[in-house]
């Protein structure tokens, strides 16, 4: 998987702190492939099971499978036009996971040595912002409800670097002028 912005932290609006990796796999991958056999799974278990939505305060015609199709989150996130533009800035398929630092194993490929080593305090601020392409051990979490729109929360459990890119070298997010 190619991790094009790293990981990245957040500070909700109660000063919590909100770790999370977008993933981009490729659309021809094994992973991208499972993903997707994945939320179709959930997405029939959804249907045959109305009383999931009526306990999340789903009423009526909104329990129709058509409308629990339509108002599913998959877990990969299509490419979308910017709104303003029309232009995709984004083309790859994006899988957005939380990560729990201080549950998070890091294993990093160290570039001298071609070994893999455990890092094991802080791992995942070796990758903070830093483009690179790693392995992920994910756990699908719960399925989550907010008003007529669900989807599955994944959390990460497990990682290996593979390669990190340094800011120098052409990456989609430098392109962009991302961080």
């Amino acid at each position: 998987f190619r991790a094009p912005f790293g990981i990245s932290l957040f500070i909700d609006e109660k000063g919590q702190e909100k770790w999370n990796v977008t993933l981009t796999p490729s659309k021809d991958s094994r992973a991208f492939e499972a993903l997707q056999r994945f939320d179709e799974r959930i997405l029939e278990e959804g249907k045959k099971h109305p009383e999931w939505f009526r306990e999340a305060g789903w009423k009526g015609k909104q329990l129709s499978e058509s409308n629990i199709e339509t108002n599913f989150g998959s877990s990969l996130k299509e490419p979308e036009p910017d709104r303003k533009t029309g232009e995709i800035k984004y083309p790859d398929y994006q899988w957005k996971l939380s990560v729990f630092p201080k549950n998070l194993v890091v294993v990093v490929k160290d570039e001298a040595t071609e070994q893999y080593k455990l890092h094991t305090k802080d791992g995942h601020l070796h990758i903070h912002k830093k483009p690179c392409s790693l392995v992920p051990v994910c756990t699908p979490a719960y399925i989550w409800f907010t008003g007529n729109q669900w989807g599955v929360k994944w959390f990460m459990n497990k990682l290996v670097v593979t390669e990190t890119f340094s800011r120098g070298q052409a990456d989609v997010s430098d392109m962009l002028g991302m961080d």
